[in-house]
């Protein structure tokens, strides 16, 4: 008999103790957020730096389809050295995958001799993950 009555207080109770949770939602991201790089817009440009020049002279300042850099997942896009050949700029032909982790590695086979020990300045980043905003209950 005693249990008729405290069931139904059950359920509000399990669900109460639940939604108190330690961990927010921001702390998770934020834990996540270094294992996965820099963020980035989907549809900004990429700019890897090097502490020295890469390319010749000729090669700065025109916009090239030759594969400097592999991305995984893969996209499809130009490039175009900048800054006296420190400097190589990525433009992606369509915006990044939304809540994707992206890992760039350069290809030696295209560098100029002697150039292929370099190294990318962002070898792992990462668009904004889908956050949730808020949640509703709905009984029926």
């Amino acid at each position: 008999m005693r249990f008729r009555r405290l069931a139904p207080l059950l359920l509000p109770a399990l669900l109460a103790a639940a939604s108190c949770s330690k961990t927010n939602p921001g702390d998770q991201t934020s834990a996540t957020a270094p294992a996965a790089g820099e963020e980035i817009d989907p549809s900004q440009n990429l700019v890897f730096q090097f502490d020295e020049p890469v390319v010749p002279a000729g090669q700065v300042s025109r916009w090239d389809t030759t594969r400097y850099v592999s991305f995984e997942p893969s996209i499809r896009g130009k490039f175009k050295w900048s800054d006296d050949g420190r400097e190589l700029i990525f433009s992606p032909l369509e915006p990044f995958r939304p809540s994707t982790v992206f890992t760039a590695a350069l290809r030696p086979g295209t560098l100029p001799s002697g150039k292929q020990k370099v190294a990318l300045s962002k070898p792992r980043f990462h668009t904004p993950f889908l956050q949730l905003g808020g949640a509703q209950v709905f009984y029926g």
